[in-house]
């Protein structure tokens, strides 16, 4: 059971002891290790911006994948066999065991180790089973039998970053004035006049 904490104050009093007089601002060591605290922020900060994942890059080729944790998530950020981009859940819709179990690798597919599920890279369901195994319409419209996709899958420049909240504003908004700062850093050119002017 999560420990119910009041989230305006510590064990000590309040979380933030700001004295303005005297130039102090102070943030009680609860807040840093406080479970309950830890996910409130999840929920209300991580779970609903926009988070980096991986640069275009780190997927040179169609087929190429790595794993990665993004705020306690386990992701899978691939190429697809047409050279598209996707973020799915490393977890298998059927007991949840991890897919990818490797943190990078070129694959046509990914297969569970419990049940031998098999995704193509695209995360469609691709299990061949013997006949009488499951049901002549499993995994056709309506079955969760797919890889989940991240909510959402944004880049910017090559820069790509995903969203767990569907209904989150679109990442050039969230970037803002940043925009500019990747502008620089993405293109070549921009550096050797940033660098010439300094």
């Amino acid at each position: 059971m999560v420990e119910q904490v009041d989230l305006t104050k510590s064990q000590e009093g309040k979380w933030v002891r700001e004295d303005k007089k005297r130039g102090l601002f102070k943030v009680s060591r609860d807040a840093f290790t406080s479970q309950a605290v830890f996910e409130r922020e999840n929920e209300r900060i991580f779970n609903k911006c926009w988070l980096y994942l991986g640069h275009s890059s780190e997927l040179e080729n169609p087929n190429d994948f790595l794993t990665r944790n993004v705020a306690g998530h386990e992701l899978i950020f691939n190429r697809d066999r047409k050279g598209g981009f996707n973020a799915f859940f490393n977890t298998c819709p059927h007991r949840g065991a991890m897919v990818a179990r490797e943190e990078c690798g070129n694959a046509l597919g990914f297969k569970c180790f419990y049940h031998g599920w098999s995704f193509n890279n695209n995360g469609k369901y691709a299990t061949r089973s013997p006949k009488g195994v499951y049901p002549e319409d499993f995994g056709k419209e309506g079955d969760s039998v797919d890889l989940s996709r991240v909510p959402r899958l944004e880049q910017y420049r090559d820069f790509y970053f995903i969203n767990f909240d569907a209904d989150a504003i679109s990442l050039e908004d969230y970037l803002a004035g940043s925009k500019e700062i990747l502008d620089i850093v993405s293109c070549p050119s921009s550096k050797h006049l940033a660098l010439k002017a300094a």
